[in-house]
């Protein structure tokens, strides 16, 4: 029922005017705000679908927020561009680990190839080397031995054209590369049919478009970083001297405190110390004065 309801609920907005919104609303996608296109939108039913986007997209809107002086304020354009960044970053190791992956193929390829043509060498000397025995067995009228080597033969040629008669794997035969913009794995030299057909793709456009976006504003991607660097630093020196005055309200108060207790305790000493001499003076004025008798 939520769900019905979300569907429903994203049909509705876009026919909401815009004029009865803000692009400061909860349900305005930033990210088209701040870029001009939406992430979600660029990867619909491929394998790097990012899920659906259920905030509107209105350029009416956009051209309000470009309009305010104040929209750097928001964030919006930084967390844009951290996105696609982090979109890039994580292709870019899926394209590393495919070209890893295609190496290993050629590799494996390439000794397939080696080991049988080593093996149809060896192959073609045993035969070489059988041949010579039959006929020495011949010569020396070794009729037994000379049929053993016959046979041995037989197998070794039957052997040698089984060899040469294998199909190499259709996959093995062509080379394969990554995509530097995608990472979908294509083959090399292949049609111009289907090379267009990936280019025009969703999945190639996408990160094409996210590729461009982060290559066209780098001045002022760089710009939004070491803005946000400075409000960092400006935040950590500021936090700190607020920590400093408090550490110094602490040890005011706690030397304040310790005052206090020095001087509590020196006024019980001096009270203590006037009460035993007034009772000492009292202990010696009773000594000396006479006993008095009834």
């Amino acid at each position: 029922m939520d769900f019905q309801r979300q569907i429903l609920k994203g049909l509705m907005n876009p026919y909401m005017p815009s004029s009865q919104r803000s692009f400061t609303d909860d349900e305005v996608c930033k990210h088209y705000l701040a870029g001009g296109f939406c992430p979600s939108e660029l990867f619909v039913n491929t394998k790097s679908d990012l899920g659906p986007c259920d905030k509107i997209h209105d350029e009416h809107l956009r051209e309000e927020y470009l309009k305010n002086s104040e929209n750097d304020r928001y964030g919006w354009e930084r967390d844009f561009y951290e996105y696609l960044q982090s979109l890039i970053n994580d292709l870019d190791r899926k394209i590393k680990r495919g070209k890893e992956r295609v190496e290993m193929k050629i590799e494996e390829s390439a000794t397939s190839k080696d080991e049988r043509e080593e093996k149809t060498i060896l192959l073609e000397d045993k035969i070489e080397t059988i041949v010579k025995e039959i006929e020495k067995a011949g010569k020396s009228g070794n009729i037994k031995e000379a049929a053993k080597q016959l046979k041995l033969l037989e197998d070794k040629n039957t052997e040698l054209a089984t060899l040469k008669g294998e199909k190499v794997d259709p996959k093995v035969k062509k080379p394969m590369e990554v995509c530097e913009v995608c990472g979908a794995i294509l083959v090399v030299n292949d049609s111009s049919q289907r090379l267009d057909a990936h280019l025009q793709g969703k999945q190639h456009s996408g990160y094409k478009r996210i590729r461009e976006a982060l290559e066209q504003n780098k001045e002022l991607i760089e710009k939004l970083n070491k803005s946000r660097d400075h409000r960092r630093d400006h935040n950590y020196r500021h936090g700190s001297h607020d920590r400093d005055r408090s550490r110094d309200r602490d040890r005011e108060r706690s030397r304040s405190s310790r005052d206090r207790d020095r001087e509590r305790s020196h006024n019980r000493d001096h009270h203590d110390y006037r009460r035993y001499d007034r009772r000492s003076s009292r202990d010696r004025y009773r000594s000396r004065s006479p006993r008095r008798y009834r």
